[in-house]
């Protein structure tokens, strides 16, 4: 995992992702999303997430992230699919909360 902070309000991200499948062997991918906080309590951004393989899944989100409080962080995500492997439409949200 990497991360930039070019701005005080901009933040970017890359990671590698490793899946270890029961009986196949591991497959690698990526993630990277550059995020600009508007206020403190809404940003907006890009995330792209997909195989290393070229022909797997590749998927580009715009999401946006609500700062509900200090410990409270509510993400929502949709996302095409940049190759013929990937879904349509994909809809993602997280409620996160910090201890």
């Amino acid at each position: 995992m990497g991360e930039l902070r070019p701005t005080s309000k901009d933040r970017i991200v890359i990671n590698s992702i490793t899946v270890f499948p029961e009986n196949n062997s591991p497959q690698w991918g990526y993630a990277a999303a550059h995020r600009h906080r508007f206020t403190d309590r809404f940003a907006l951004g890009l995330e792209a997430t997909g195989d290393l393989d070229a022909n797997g899944e590749h998927l580009l989100f715009l999401t946006g992230t609500s700062y509900v409080s200090p410990r409270f962080t509510l993400p929502l995500g949709v996302a095409v699919g940049l190759t013929k492997d990937s879904p349509d439409l994909t809809l993602q949200t997280l409620l996160s909360l910090r201890f």
